[in-house]
């Protein structure tokens, strides 16, 4: 999911990036301080980006978009289950690491798109990125061959 992330911040200007090692600190001062690494929240950035691993086992995405015409946070969950627990768990995150940002900004839910399988969640969100960044809507129903080619691009494009 890094080097993803990386990729993306690479290719777009004005795009700030949480790496997602801030995870695996315990402790929340901790967990601040790696999500100030690389001054993400830098005036001159747009869109922060954000990938969750939630509950240890799924991926999530969260784009702060700071453009004067949009000003929200949007949560995406590739699973979309009826009974998700995972858009509570990032609110949970978000409030806890974001709070001062979180009352600033409406926060929004991406719903529009769901992954075919238990396994697509990493390559949904970095499409979810993607998409949110060049102003265009999600496949409603991706298939697992679009997926497939999404991980080979990906892959593809962070091979030096």
């Amino acid at each position: 999911m890094g080097h993803g992330l990386t990729l993306l911040q690479r290719e777009h200007r004005q795009i700030g990036i949480i790496a997602p090692i801030f995870h695996r600190f315990q402790a929340r001062e901790d967990k601040l301080r790696h999500v100030s690494t690389g001054d993400p929240f830098n005036t001159a950035n747009s869109f922060v980006l954000l990938a969750l691993h939630v509950d240890n086992s799924h991926w999530c995405g969260v784009v702060f978009d700071f453009r004067q015409q949009s000003r929200s946070i949007t949560v995406f969950d590739p699973l979309q289950a009826p009974k998700s627990k995972y858009y509570s768990m990032c609110d949970v995150l978000l409030r806890d690491l974001f709070g001062g940002v979180c009352k600033l900004m409406t926060i929004k839910k991406e719903t529009k798109s769901r992954q075919p399988d238990v396994a697509s969640c990493g390559v949904m969100v970095l499409m979810f990125f993607e998409c949110y960044l060049r102003g265009i809507e999600m496949p409603r129903k991706p298939s697992p061959a679009l997926l497939r080619f999404m991980r080979l691009r990906y892959l593809l494009k962070c091979i030096p």
